[in-house]
This record gives structure tokens, sequence and C-alpha cells, in this order.
């Protein structure tokens, strides 16, 4: 979507990180409307390979998770993750708006039958 923010790569590269059980771990979180909060976690193992996890509380069927060779092919994979999740909140918006557009159309409908048929009762009343 428009408004929301890319992957921004040097993110990752400025992660905190702490030793767990013989991995390295940083955590981040990435938000995208409507969906909330997404905690990002990569850990790197002594093998070298590094692990990503994408975890949004709200959503659990959104879990991500997958294990790479390097760095960048795990910040890649998060980049085209969050690719889907925009178009997917893109998806979700557009059918919002028309959602949106059929209720004002259903009120306006019963508006005007409410007051066609007040009308219909003033003209009675007037016979």
């Amino acid at each position: 979507m428009a408004n929301q923010k890319e992957i921004n790569v040097a993110k990752f590269e400025k992660l905190r990180w702490t030793l767990k059980d013989k991995e390295f771990r940083g955590e981040t979180f990435i938000t995208r409307k409507p969906f909330g909060s997404f905690k990002v976690t990569l850990s790197i193992n002594t093998g070298g390979c590094t692990g990503v996890r994408i975890r949004n509380e709200a959503y659990g069927e959104l879990f991500f998770a997958g294990t790479y060779a390097n760095h960048k092919c795990a910040i890649e994979s998060i980049g085209k993750y969050f690719e889907r999740i925009d178009e997917l909140a893109l998806k979700l918006n557009k059918q919002a708006q028309a959602a949106e557009k059929e209720r004002q159309r259903l009120i306006g409908e019963a508006i005007d039958d409410m007051f066609s048929k007040k009308q219909e009762e003033r003209v009675k009343c007037l016979k």
C-alpha cells in the first residue's frame, strides 16, 4: 500500500542481538494496517544459518517461519512476506470500501422509502 513503509534492511542490521541457546537472536516489530504489529525474530545458529519467525498475535494464521543460508536471504524473505501482507491489506481495504458504499446505498434507499411512505400518509390525511 502507498502509505505502508517498505522493509528497511538497515533496521535488521542494527538489531540488538542476544545469545540464547547457542543462537544469536534479534527482534523488532513491524506494523501494518489493518493487522497491527508483527514481531519479527531473527536467529543465527552456530552453523551460520539465519532463521526467521514472524508472528502476529491478533492473526495467528499469518505466522511465518523459515531458515536461510545467510542473513541477506532471510531479509529478502521478510521483504517478500510483507509485500504479500501489503497486497492482502490493499485487497481488504478495497473490499471494505465496496462494503461501505453498499451500506450507504442501503441506508439511502431506506431513508427514501421511509420519506416516501410519510409523504403518502400526508397525502391521505389531506384527502
